[in-house]
């Protein structure tokens, strides 16, 4: 599978505008394939080639030589800044001179084909028990539906870096527009008994691919495993898809987590 990336221009457009970035896309040919690019930054600080789901070079070249072609002609026209982000699935390890350029960063790959075959066996037994622990607390789940549900997750994320170490920042302004496009991105909420949002995660939509983004749990009741109900949840509820990208992992035990699925 090449076309694991995400090249949602409208997603890039709410985020580039937000962050003030110009957005540039680029058709490119090589060898008779044509290449989708969106570049994001400015002509002064120079531009990305990569975006939130790794690669904005879609699909991601199968070999160094084509990506090394992509690279020349955009740095003949952008100040590109280096290194670009590869597809997860892709390995350059052979290729050193591809690998100073190309920071290859691992992730889980959950493809929906083998959900559909065996469900839930291909998931650990630490998963399935977490899950069904998370069931028995008649947890409340629920897709972020109001402003007022945005902010009370906002305050879970920035509180709990204090204890995962993440530095990663979530912008209000981004996550408000994005909550108008349904079919674009979705933030999946946790709440208990008392009607407190303790778990939500964030999923970006694209063709039928799916990027897990971001997720934050209270850390006080981090032992409901609403984080394992939520992704439960989204593997059921879009298991017609072609895949679930877990994204980058920011530690080991976060890794972990997700190569478990």
């Amino acid at each position: 599978m090449t076309n694991n990336g995400f090249n949602s221009m409208e997603f890039q457009q709410i985020f580039c505008h937000n962050k003030k970035l110009e957005l540039i896309q680029e058709n490119l040919s090589i060898k008779g394939r044509i290449y989708k690019i969106l570049l994001s930054g400015s002509s002064k600080d120079g531009f990305f080639l990569q975006n939130i789901g790794y690669s904005s070079i879609i699909p991601f070249p199968d070999s160094g030589e084509e990506l090394f072609k992509i690279i020349s002609i955009l740095s003949n026209r952008y100040p590109i800044i280096f290194p670009v982000i590869s597809s997860p699935v892709k390995n350059f390890q052979q290729n050193s001179s591809v690998l100073r350029i190309v920071d290859e960063k691992k992730t889980q790959i959950l493809f929906f084909n083998d959900y559909r075959n065996f469900g839930d066996s291909m998931f650990k037994n630490t998963v399935r028990t977490d899950i069904r622990r998370a069931k028995e607390k008649n947890l409340i789940l629920k897709e972020c539906s109001s402003i007022e549900e945005l902010k009370a997750f906002l305050e879970i994320f920035n509180n709990s870096k204090k204890y995962n170490g993440s530095t990663y920042c979530l912008d209000f302004n981004i996550l408000s527009q994005l909550l108008q496009k349904k079919d674009l991105f979705k933030l999946i909420l946790v709440k208990d008994k008392q009607n407190q949002i303790i778990s939500g995660s964030g999923f970006i939509f694209f063709n039928k691919n799916i990027f897990y983004w971001f997720n934050a749990n209270d850390y006080e009741k981090r032992e409901y495993r609403g984080n394992y109900l939520i992704l439960f949840y989204i593997i059921e509820m879009f298991k017609d898809f072609d895949f679930l990208n877990m994204g980058y992992s920011a530690s080991k035990n976060i890794e972990k987590f997700k190569k478990s699925w």
